[in-house]
């Protein structure tokens, strides 16, 4: 998606259809290409909110300017291209768990519908490289997601506060609420109750004790080793002196809440058995932090290191540094494809038939694209020495055995609910607590979220895998939902319209013109 950058309204169109506009906050979308890649509604909303269009073109720009401006921290995308009778539009925003990024997708329309359900943008179809779940949706539509019940107060948080919420949410008679009055008041575990009517099962258990799970830690209602993981980061042997945290502001990812001491010391909860995870280099750097000077830092010093340099250098410049450093690129040929920053679009042909050394030529051999006659010679190179330089880590290091070990022995608490359904009773067993960790079995290098042949979307990720889960390099290029390329036809007309959205920000870390002997510090 693209960092509130020119939104250029010659992209080609995508087939329409209904359904996003009746989608609720919360609602789940997965990734085309990963499975595990998921995304959750913020809102979808129509403009102008009070009239079927805007009256002139100018209107509706300036209209679409100021409101994504508004959209704080966005990556913005623009679907289908506006013409002349276009004189509306929709705007959805999606937020991916453990990242402060909102995702948001422009639609353009002639004109609205007064039922925003009717506005005909496809569930299916309708955003770039994510797929509508609607087999989560009805656990989500149960409103038992913390997001969906803590809607006064979600930082700051005790047991009591908590259970007030749920109240507010479900009634105080409510056997959900009863149930959660049971484990802040420290009543032990078995616990049966009614089931509530009209409930899911699997959103109770999913979702709904993702808000009892820290309870349960501050009250000792658990099983396993997590007393372990508070005495090492929080220097006492409970939870009981901790606050809870559930809101937008927790970015620390891999989490579902977090448990912070006075001191301000934390503790992160996960509260699924994921099957995998995406994390940043800050969620990496986080739990290398968090552990300190110890013995396990100590043993992946050098993995430390490589890690520490992916961050410092940003996104454009660490594929390059990495490269020199393994032997996939040398500083020169570094700093021609930097050169190539500065070069309009061309096509393969061309590019082939330039004076370029082999190493380059291979890069560009070698990249997969589906616009060879409109090629961004800048970011296909890039996006070529990024992936290189994550199957060298992958196949030649022991990153994955190094980020294994330091996520396993981090801050974070594993915790997992075992229930039982039987007719109209509902039955919790225990919430079972595991710490060190012992369910990642894998972290690899990934350039395949990030680095593609049309742009650049942030630094290199790692895939967390559990339970021996096999990795897949999520490369995304053959149905890349960036920046989608005009018609060979369209890039060579002149382009007489356009919607401008300027920049709010500046990338935070822009190449430098040359990066020659920066690899050697």
């Amino acid at each position: 998606m693209r960092n509130l950058i020119d939104l250029i309204i010659y992209n080609s169109l995508i087939t329409e259809s209904r359904g996003l506009g009746a989608r609720q906050s919360g609602e789940e979308f997965v990734s085309t290409t990963d499975p595990e890649d998921k995304v959750y509604v913020k809102s979808v909303d129509f403009y102008p909110e009070d009239a079927t269009a805007y009256e002139t073109e100018e209107e509706r720009n300036i209209e679409l300017s100021r409101i994504v401006h508004s959209i704080p921290n966005a990556y913005v995308d623009l679907i289908g291209k506006f013409n002349k009778s276009q004189l509306a539009f929709g705007i959805a925003i999606f937020e991916r768990p453990g990242d402060p990024t909102n995702l948001a997708f422009v639609k353009p329309f002639k004109v609205l519908h007064h039922d925003p359900s009717q506005n005909t943008w496809d569930n299916q179809k309708g955003i770039p490289g994510f797929n509508y779940n609607s087999k989560s949706a009805k656990k989500a539509q149960a409103g038992m997601t913390p997001q969906d019940i803590l809607t006064t107060q979600q930082s700051n948080l005790n047991p009591d506060s908590i259970v007030a919420q749920i109240a507010a949410k479900f009634g105080d008679d409510s056997p959900l609420t009863g149930f959660a009055r049971s484990i802040a008041d420290g009543v032990k575990l078995p616990i049966s109750f009614d089931a509530p009517e009209g409930m899911h099962f699997t959103a109770f258990r999913d979702y709904f004790c993702e808000l009892l799970h820290p309870i349960a830690l501050q009250t000792g209602n658990f099983n396993g080793n997590a007393g372990k993981a508070a005495m090492k980061f929080l220097g006492s042997d409970d939870f009981s002196n901790t606050t809870i945290n559930f809101g937008k502001d927790k970015t620390e990812g891999l989490s579902d809440s977090i448990l912070i001491s006075p001191e301000g010391k934390k503790i992160k909860v996960s509260s699924k058995g994921a099957k995998g995870a995406d994390a940043s280099t800050t969620n990496l750097l986080n739990s290398i932090n968090e552990l300190g000077d110890s013995a396990l830092t100590k043993k992946h010093v050098k993995i430390i290191d490589m890690i520490k340099k992916v961050s410092a250098a940003g996104q454009a410049n660490a594929p390059l540094l990495m490269g020199i450093e393994y032997g996939i690129i040398k500083e020169e040929d570094a700093n021609t494809i930097v050169g190539f920053k500065k070069m309009a679009q061309t096509t393969l042909p061309i590019a082939l038939g330039m004076n370029l050394n082999p190493t380059i030529k291979k890069l560009i051999t070698n990249r997969a694209t589906k616009k060879p006659n409109n090629l961004n010679l800048y970011f296909h190179c890039i996006a070529a020495v990024a992936h290189e330089v994550a199957d060298y880590i992958n196949n030649n290091t022991k990153f994955s055995d190094a980020a294994s070990e330091i996520l396993n022995n981090g801050a974070l608490i594993q915790v997992y609910t075992k229930a039982s359904q039987s007719g109209d009773k509902w039955t919790v067993k225990s919430f079972d607590s595991i710490w060190p960790g012992t369910a990642v079995t894998g972290v690899k290098f990934s350039a395949g979220k990030t680095y593609y042949s049309t742009d650049i979307k942030g630094n290199f990720t790692f895939r967390i895998l559990f339970n021996n889960a096999t990795y897949v390099e999520p490369d995304q290029e053959p149905n890349d939902p960036g920046v989608t390329s005009p018609s060979d036809a369209e890039a060579a007309a002149p382009r007489k319209t356009r919607t401008e959205i300027t920049p709010t920000k500046e990338p935070k870390k822009p190449p430098p013109e040359s990066i020659a002997g920066r690899s050697r510090r």
